[in-house]
């Protein structure tokens, strides 16, 4: 397979940790809400913020040479939903939880609801 589409749905004040991209790219499709991004830039003992975003219609794009980031839905009042391309699929990536301290990352594996459309 040379790449995977997710659909993710973010509830009212639903975040994703700070994560990295260890594929060549993930593009994210813009479909309900507003979408929060921040974006970091880790400097060996703290991860740094270089970019605060509010995002509400269009196509944004990431990968590790833009740095880390964190994406969310900061309403309390409507859920969002994302289109998020893959390319290639990834299987692991590292989070962080605490910008304060970059040398604390752990490891996550990806899970799907469905493949091929099949549930899993």
């Amino acid at each position: 397979t040379s790449y995977a589409l997710m659909v993710l749905c973010w509830n009212k004040g639903q975040y994703s940790p700070i994560h990295d991209h260890p594929c060549d790219g993930c593009w994210v499709r813009h479909i309900q809400g507003t979408l929060h991004e921040v974006r970091y830039r880790h400097t060996g003992t703290t991860l740094d913020e270089i970019s605060n975003a509010m995002i509400t219609q269009g196509v944004s794009y990431m990968d590790d040479s833009l740095g880390l980031h964190k994406i969310g839905n900061p309403s309390r009042e409507v859920d969002a939903i994302t289109l998020h391309l893959y390319a290639p699929p990834y299987s692991k990536c590292k989070l962080w939880h605490d910008p304060a301290d970059a040398g604390n990352a752990t490891a996550a594996t990806a899970s799907f609801y469905s493949e091929y459309g099949r549930i899993l």
